[in-house]
């Protein structure tokens, strides 16, 4: 039987840790982050109580070397951050209906709209919207989504607090 073929390599990784004060507007949604940056793989592990995310980037610059990630790293937003490292998997009820105000041309669908009690699960408020008058099964493709509080308010803290020491680092 032959033996397995194993590959050992030691990298330097960044961990910044970042515990949330609460006067901090990510507190009620993340108490606390580690975010582990590999600039050789070109990834960023977030760690949190608001949830983990990780992603990796293939190329971000010509030669591709770590202090290039590191600054590549510097200049990112937070919809492209969330965009990359997240998913919008949470129902936005306040969206959705604003939405759905905008096509509806039934008085009692608006009225409906108007008055609906805030649902929390898009399936149980696709049920309901589609028991009311006027109603048409395309309308289900307003329907809004968000991205999870803890995602962002971990992104955020990457954006006030991460990019900043990175920064200094350069």
């Amino acid at each position: 039987m032959s033996s397995p073929d194993v590959h050992v390599q030691e990298k330097t990784l960044l961990e910044i840790k970042v515990n949330t004060p609460p006067q901090n507007p990510a507190y009620r949604s993340c108490t606390w982050a580690e975010f582990l940056i590999d600039p050789y793989e070109k990834r960023v592990i977030i760690t949190s109580d608001g949830g983990n995310m990780n992603y990796q980037w293939q190329k971000v610059s010509e030669e591709n070397t770590p202090r290039d990630f590191y600054k590549f790293l510097t200049g990112l937003n937070r919809d492209y951050l969330l965009c990359k490292l997240s998913q919008p998997s949470v129902f936005d009820f306040d969206k959705t209906v604003d939405a759905l105000l905008k096509i509806a041309t039934d008085p009692r669908l608006r009225y409906a709209l108007e008055q609906a009690r805030p649902f929390f699960s898009e399936y149980e408020f696709a049920t309901w919207y589609m028991s009311q008058p006027g109603t048409h099964s395309d309308d289900l493709e307003a329907i809004r989504m968000d991205y999870p509080e803890g995602h962002k308010a971990a992104v955020d803290l990457f954006i006030q607090c991460v990019q900043p020491v990175i920064t200094n680092m350069l």
